[in-house]
């Protein structure tokens, strides 16, 4: 790697095409021009890193590949409870659309009976200071 100093209005060759202008030094930040034909392609490194990255992980996964780390998943969950199973998971998809309902009692129909989740929420939102959406501080 060559290592040079230069100043403002200052520049550096790289071969016959390609200038680099210095054009301000302050701080810990130096401000650069290029003049290079239009082939040439001036990228920041960080840029051209990133872009990398983003064409690596738009790569398709092979289904042995998720096995492999599904394997290596831990069988516990976040905070040292069980991980959901299939059955849980597959659970969540029949789940009532309102989270604060709940089935009326007896009822074989599945109708949904907002009233004991709301009126739970209402005596708990003058401790906690907060209320379900619908749900007016008293």
């Amino acid at each position: 790697m060559l290592v040079i100093r230069r100043h403002e209005g200052q520049t550096v060759l790289v071969g016959d095409d390609v200038e680099i202008l210095i054009i301000e030094c302050g701080g810990r930040r130096v401000k650069l021009g290029f003049r290079a034909p239009r082939q040439v392609a001036v990228t920041r490194g960080e840029v051209k890193l990133t872009r990398e990255q983003n064409l690596a992980a738009s790569q398709p996964v092979s289904p042995a590949a998720l096995r492999e780390v599904g394997r290596r998943l831990p069988a516990l969950g976040a905070g040292g409870r069980k991980a959901p199973g299939a059955a849980e998971i597959a659970g969540l998809a029949t789940a009532p659309a309102d989270p604060w309902a709940v089935p009326a009692p007896g009822s074989s129909s599945g109708a949904l009976d907002p009233k004991p989740v709301v009126a739970a929420a209402q005596a708990a939102a003058p401790r906690h200071g907060i209320s379900p959406p619908g749900v007016g501080k008293p």
